[in-house]
């Protein structure tokens, strides 16, 4: 009795062993790493920073916008909109920096006049 359990017992081991050691299952692809995104960061920024003021994030929007600016300063887009949540977040202050930043960059417009006037 206790030389067929050592038998079983073996031949399960050898089975399990053997199984293991196939080699035909192996996967020869040849992987490569995942290329960076198209977008670059400015980009991405000002995107981000438009979706979060749209959803009343201003806090958020005016992290991306700040980034944005930081990478590329002559971003009339990026101004307007670091400008415009500075005036939601109620810092008129870094409002009016902003503002000014974006008229050395864009030049006095209507649209950038008008969120002036509502910043003062």
């Amino acid at each position: 009795m206790r030389h067929s359990n050592f038998t079983a017992m073996a031949a399960m081991a050898a089975v399990l062993m053997m199984s293991g050691c196939t080699t035909s299952g192996v996967d020869t692809t040849k992987t490569t790493a995942i290329q960076p995104a198209a977008n670059d960061t400015e980009t991405s920024d000002l995107a981000q920073g438009k979706a979060q003021f749209r959803d009343a994030n201003y806090g958020l929007a005016e992290k991306h916008f700040r980034k944005a600016v930081e990478l590329k300063a002559d971003n009339a887009e990026a101004w307007m909109g670091l400008a415009a949540s500075y005036d939601e977040l109620g810092r008129f202050d870094f409002a009016d920096r902003a503002y000014g930043q974006l008229l050395k960059v864009a030049g006095r417009k209507p649209q950038i006049v008008n969120n002036m006037g509502y910043s003062q």
